[in-house]
């Protein structure tokens, strides 16, 4: 569900008809939702990363919010960088982040999936 609400940074970014809001306090309510999701994350599994496809959806969503934290601290310093390599490695790190992105929810319906109907 943590997921879900993070997603709307990504809504609110690319539909310019969604005004709701400054960019920056979505920005923040995104990290924040982040580290609750670690948070839930780390409590739901006890610190174990677990066997077969659910350690491909832990190393996945590790992944997801690893890249994340890059790319926002890329985004916080980038206005005080001015090299053009800095900044495109923020491109590099969100391409990376959105890419781990994609497999995230299938390999969440397949865990949902297995535990509630096995």
């Amino acid at each position: 569900m943590l997921c879900i609400f993070t997603a709307a940074l990504s809504v609110r970014k690319r539909w310019k008809k969604i005004t709701l809001g400054h960019m920056d306090h979505w920005r923040y309510a995104h990290s924040l939702i982040g580290v609750v999701a670690l948070a839930t994350l780390a409590v739901h599994t006890g610190f174990r990363l677990g066997k077969n496809l659910n350690l491909v959806l832990m190393l996945v969503f590790l992944g997801v919010t690893a890249t994340g934290s890059l790319v926002g601290v890329f985004m916080a310093r980038n206005h005080h960088w001015t090299d053009l390599r800095l900044r495109e490695h923020r491109k590099w790190w969100s391409r990376i982040h959105y890419a781990l992105l994609w497999a995230l929810p299938v390999l969440l319906a397949y865990h949902i999936l297995a535990v509630y109907y096995f």
